[in-house]
Order: structure tokens, then sequence, then C-alpha cells
């Protein structure tokens, strides 16, 4: 039996609405851990215009501190204390793609984190597997650890993200970039970046995705 082909995600921003929480937690944690980059929603998407690692080595964000506020950052969360949620459209979306996809997520979070909010919100069973900062700190290395994996050719492979960093990423690895502009940047801030996609709602998203991989190379470029 044929196997359905690969469709590769982003997490926060595509499926889980979380910059408020990560607002909150940088307001509430940042200061005690010498992180101060992140107060409001422009400072959190000025961190994410490219790979979150390398904004953070440019902001001269020290890696033990980074971590130390991660690990606090987890109690939190697991605790209750402060919580992202999906998107009202979130469970639609995944329940409609894994018919015809295998959901693979391409993330900077850590992978405890992604899990605690799949299994939290009754996700996980629409995912085939995740890559994360745990594995990789450059999604481009993750997409191409994914693709080589399930031998899937770029080329035929879409990845949805909804940051600047995500399309810049993406087409680094060659594969086909939707960005969707209900997470971290808007419209206005993708289109410079020139992806393949720009989708504004999950109708379009699934239209888009409704071409069919065989269609791929003739797909319009934006």
């Amino acid at each position: 039996m044929q196997l359905r082909p690969v469709l590769l995600m982003d997490f926060d921003g595509v499926i889980m609405d979380s910059a408020d929480a990560i607002i909150d937690n940088f307001r509430m944690l940042g200061a005690q851990h010498g992180v101060h980059s992140v107060t409001d929603r422009p400072s959190l998407a000025a961190l994410l215009k490219t790979n979150f690692y390398e904004s953070c080595d440019r902001l001269g964000i020290d890696r033990v501190a980074l971590n130390a506020l991660f690990e606090a950052m987890k109690v939190r969360i697991f605790s209750g204390e402060v919580s992202a949620t999906p998107f009202p459209w979130t469970h639609a979306m995944l329940h409609n793609l894994s018919q015809r996809f295998r959901i693979c997520i391409v993330s900077s979070n850590e992978q405890a984190v992604i899990n605690h909010y799949l299994n939290t919100f009754s996700l996980s069973t629409f995912i085939e597997q995740s890559v994360t900062g745990d594995d990789f700190e450059k999604k481009t290395e993750a997409i191409a650890h994914i693709l080589k994996k399930e031998k899937q050719a770029p080329s035929h492979t879409y990845f949805i993200g909804d940051t600047s960093a995500d399309v810049i990423e993406g087409k680094s690895a060659g594969v086909i970039t939707i960005a969707v502009t209900w997470g971290y940047h808007s419209r206005e801030e993708l289109l410079p970046l020139h992806p393949h996609y720009i989708v504004n709602a999950l109708t379009e998203l699934e239209r888009v995705l409704g071409n069919g991989l065989q269609h791929a190379s003739t797909l319009e470029m934006i």
C-alpha cells in the first residue's frame, strides 16, 4: 500500500495560538534570567524574522541563561499557570489534512512542550512525528532529516509556516513554502520573502493543498 505523502507543519503560530503565553512567560521570567528581548508581540515577531537561535545569538542572549529560562517556562506550562490554545480551526485542519498526508511537525519548540499541548488538546492522533529544537536548531536541517528518512523529494513536499524564518528556512531546504497569516507574522511581513503561497484562512489552505503533489512542479509562485 502506498504511503500518504509527508506534510511538514510548524507548531507555534500554525497549530497553536501561543504568542500570548510565550510573551507572558518572557515577562514573568525573562528578567530573572537576564533575557529582556521579548516584552510584546512586535518584539516577539522581530525575534522570529530569522532562525530563532541565530536571532538569540545576534542579540547576545547567553545560551545557558536561555536554557534556564526554558526550564522555568516549562514549569509554568506543565502546571497550567500559563497555556497556549489551539486556533479555533486547528482540530478541523489537522483532521482534514491527516486524511491525505502524514503530518510531521517541524518546530524550534521543545518536544516535551509540544507533546504536552498535543495531549492536552487531543491533537496527538493527527501527528505522525515531531522534529524539534531538541534535535536540530535549524529547521533546514530538520526538514532534510525528515525527507531523507521518508525518501520524499523536497520539490514534492509542502512546509506550512507562519514566520519569515519559516519561509527562509523552508526555501533553503528546497520545499514548497505555504505561509499562513494567522500566526506571528502578518501578510505584509511575509510577502517580501516570496513564499510559494500565502493563505489567510483554512479554506484557502485546503484549496492550495487540493492541487495535489503530482502538480508540485507547476505550482504558481507569488
